[in-house]
């Protein structure tokens, strides 16, 4: 057992945002700095980790606020995906429905509304997931995050958050 995977078993936040293995990898590039081991940034990030596994890769990205990136539709016009610059993670609870209502959708590019019952959302790797129960139909769809609903895994919120405009016509 690792010196920090009490944590994990003690507090759900830390069980969701894998904190026991955050602080690991913290303490391993403390000691190899210690240690000498690392001589620059450029050997820092390849001990970190590797990014297209959606892991931290720069210690910068551990600190940056979940970022949208564009925004798509499936050809159902009823999936959203929504990727992210670093890991989200759900900042209010455990569950995504916990943060269902954080997340609203407009047809019109102006008014905002609650998702439907039947909606259901999905955090995995460096996405977000929509699955609407009625396919859009309109040219202008987009989808509202609102601040403080998600967090990087060193726990900075991101900001509101506007998707691109979903063309669904």
């Amino acid at each position: 057992m690792g010196k920090f995977d009490k944590l994990d078993t003690m507090c759900p936040v830390s069980r969701q945002t894998g904190l026991a293995a955050a602080m690991n990898a913290v303490e391993a590039i403390v000691e190899a700095v210690e240690d000498g081991l690392l001589e620059d940034f450029a050997s820092l990030e390849a001990t970190v980790g590797d990014e297209s596994a959606g892991l931290v890769k720069d210690v910068s990205d551990a600190l940056a606020a979940p970022i949208a990136g564009t925004a798509t539709l499936d050809e159902t016009k009823k999936i959203i995906t929504i990727p992210f610059n670093v890991v989200p993670y759900n900042a209010t609870g455990l569950l995504p429905i916990d943060i269902k209502p954080n997340f609203t959708i407009s047809t019109d590019g102006e008014a905002y509304s609650a998702l439907g019952g039947s909606d259901q959302l999905s955090i995995g790797g460096l996405f977000v997931q929509i699955t609407l129960d009625a396919a859009l139909s309109t040219a202008t769809n987009t989808i509202k995050i609102e601040a403080d609903t998600l967090v990087s895994a060193l726990g900075t919120p991101n900001a509101e958050i506007i998707t691109n405009n979903l063309d669904a016509s």
